[in-house]
C-alpha cells in the first residue's frame, strides 16, 4: 500500500493521480462509482460510511451521486475507511496501463525512495495542477 508521510505528500500523490487520469471529470465520475461499489461490497449503509469518514450522510450521498466532488482530504478519509490506498478508489481503466505500472513499482519502493520519485516527478512538471485541492 502506498503510504504518504504527511498531508502534503498525500496531496502530491493525489495530484499526480489526477494528472494521470484522462480528465478531472472522468476521475471524479469513476471515483464516485468506486466509493459506492466499495461501500456496497462491505455491506455498509451510507450512514455507516459517513460515520467512518466523519461526514454527514447527505454529504456522502451527494458524493456518490456526483453532486459533490472529492478533494484530497476526503479522498484520504475514504481510503482510510476502506483500508486501501487512494489509487484503489480510482478504477484501473481511468488510468493508462503505463501509469498503473509505475504506481505498482512505486508501491514496492522504500518510503524514502518513493518520496524521492514523487519529488522528482513534481519537479519535472512544467505547469503545476492549479485545480489540486
Amino acid at each position: 500500500m502506498l503510504v504518504a508521510h504527511s498531508e502534503q505528500d498525500c496531496n502530491v500523490h493525489v495530484r499526480l493521480l489526477r494528472q494521470a487520469s484522462q480528465t478531472g471529470l472522468v476521475y471524479q465520475c469513476r471515483m464516485k462509482h468506486r466509493i459506492k461499489a466499495m461501500r456496497e461490497e462491505r455491506g455498509w449503509t451510507v450512514e455507516t460510511l459517513a460515520a467512518k469518514v466523519n461526514m454527514s450522510r447527505s454529504y456522502v450521498s451527494e458524493i456518490e451521486n456526483g453532486k459533490k466532488n472529492v478533494n484530497n482530504v476526503r479522498l484520504g478519509a475514504f481510503a482510510k475507511a476502506f483500508g486501501v490506498s487512494p489509487i484503489d478508489l480510482i478504477e484501473d481503466d481511468s488510468v493508462s496501463a503505463d501509469i498503473l505500472d509505475h504506481i505498482h513499482r512505486l508501491r514496492r519502493l522504500s518510503d524514502a525512495d518513493r518520496l524521492a520519485v514523487i519529488r522528482h516527478a513534481v519537479a519535472l512538471d512544467p505547469k503545476p495542477d492549479e485545480a489540486a485541492d
